[in-house]
């Protein structure tokens, strides 16, 4: 309950997951590239000195001074590993870690089976524990494969949030007909309705701008560089960047910036890498994903964490000897008001497995969101607390009438946890 938020990064193979890791954590620490680089869980964590721990299948931990990068060889082959811990001075990694997975579709038996431990929360003599939040990772529409296996793993918009990767390429390319990056834009909304029960939220994002961007690694002769190219048309920088005769400048922009960077960013700049670097920032849609963590994780940590320790109480209560008895304990908990945001959570996601698209899905999930009782019922943050309560009872009310006419169970056990919701808000607690 102490340590921070788990999210781990789900995926295919060459989604942008560790492109998008080091834009996280602000280093170029993961291995990039066209090939399979992550071929076995990595779990990074705020600590210092900089080092990785190599904890094998048999329980053997070494441990490994890091520089800028994690080494190409961790000592051991990959079916040997179960996970490795990088600590890094990092101070983005004080609010939440992460997990970066191998790529979900791979013919790599080790990394499919290290994904699956890290998510599946697999026992192994030291292995991860699940995760308390998913980033998944997709090119386009969701294959059936990557929607069975994040059922799997019961993914869902409480702990899920979907990220539509690579949108300064999509579509037909910068070069094409439509912004990339106002076509992946149009593309997440659509999702958004697709998966109502998967995620919670669905952005796009670059990863190779945020990168670029975050680590440090655009300098003032990038600007300039990219400046000089301002007055040349599309066409011509189209022919020069696939031509066998592209100058090495050129290839080293596209790869720091994209092709998306050299066209648009060629009028920011004029004016410095740091006006450059800023409007990477803002056109990677980074931003966003960090508000929609903190809002959707970091703020509720505390409820999602105790959730998942619900469960994996439940699971382990599983035959023994004193199953009923602890079943008896862990329902009388469950009726205390400090705990009550988690029935909350607990109706969300029967509603979410019932009918993701009913209203009080979104309901539920605004409640669950909300950080004051203002926000909680609708009105004004400067409303007076006589006018408060008294909305705080007409809720309730409406949430009662609502519970006799409800035609399913999961509607019932909403309209019933609403009620409750509203009850303690007029009381007081």
């Amino acid at each position: 309950m102490r340590n921070p938020v788990r999210a781990a990064l789900v995926g295919r193979v060459n989604a942008g997951k560790s492109t998008l890791l080091n834009a996280l954590v602000g280093q170029r620490i993961a291995p990039t590239n066209e090939t399979e680089c992550t071929e076995v869980a990595t779990w990074y964590r705020f600590g210092a000195p900089a080092r990785i721990d190599v904890i094998g299948l048999d329980g053997r931990i070494a441990t490994k001074a890091v520089g800028h990068r994690l080494p190409d060889d961790f000592g051991r082959p990959p079916d040997e590993i179960d996970h490795v811990v990088a600590h890094l001075p990092s101070a983005l990694l004080h609010d939440y870690e992460i997990i970066d997975t191998p790529g979900l579709g791979t013919l790599n038996s080790a990394s499919t089976a290290a994904t699956r431990r890290a998510l599946l929360g697999a026992p192994t003599s030291n292995g991860l524990d699940r995760p308390d939040v998913i980033l998944f990772l997709c090119d386009t529409t969701p294959r059936a494969d990557e929607t069975g296996f994040l059922a799997e793993i019961g993914a869902s918009r409480i702990d899920t949030v979907a990220l539509l990767s690579h949108a300064d390429t999509f579509g037909e390319g910068v070069f094409g007909s439509v912004d990339p990056i106002d076509a992946a834009t149009r593309q997440a909304d659509e999702l958004r309705k697709r998966l109502p029960g998967v995620a919670g939220a669905v952005m796009p994002v670059s990863g190779l701008l945020a990168e670029t961007a975050l680590t440090g690694h655009l300098t003032e002769a990038d600007a300039l560089a990219l400046a000089k190219l301002a007055n040349h048309n599309e066409f011509e920088l189209a022919d020069r960047l696939v031509s066998d005769n592209a100058d090495e400048q050129l290839l080293s922009l596209a790869e720091l910036v994209g092709e998306y960077g050299i066209v648009h960013g060629r009028a920011v700049a004029p004016h410095g890498a740091a006006a450059l670097t800023q409007w990477l920032v803002e056109k990677s849609g980074l931003r966003p994903v960090h508000e929609q963590i903190s809002y959707r994780f970091l703020e509720r940590s505390d409820v999602l964490k105790a959730r998942r320790v619900l469960l994996a109480l439940r699971e382990l209560a599983v035959g023994s000897s004193h199953e009923s008895k602890i079943y008896d304990v862990l329902e009388q908990a469950g009726m205390d008001p400090v705990l009550h945001p988690l029935r909350e959570l607990a109706a969300l996601d029967l509603m979410v497995q019932w009918d993701p698209t009913h209203p009080l899905v979104e309901r539920l999930d605004r409640l669950t969101l909300a950080g004051s009782r203002e926000e909680r019922l609708g009105v004004a943050a400067d409303t007076d607390e006589a006018t408060v309560i008294e909305a705080a009872k007409e809720a309730c009310l409406q949430s009662r009438r609502q519970r006799a006419i409800a035609v399913s169970a999961a509607e019932r056990e909403a309209w019933t946890v609403l009620e409750r919701s509203y009850q303690l808000m007029f009381s007081g607690r």
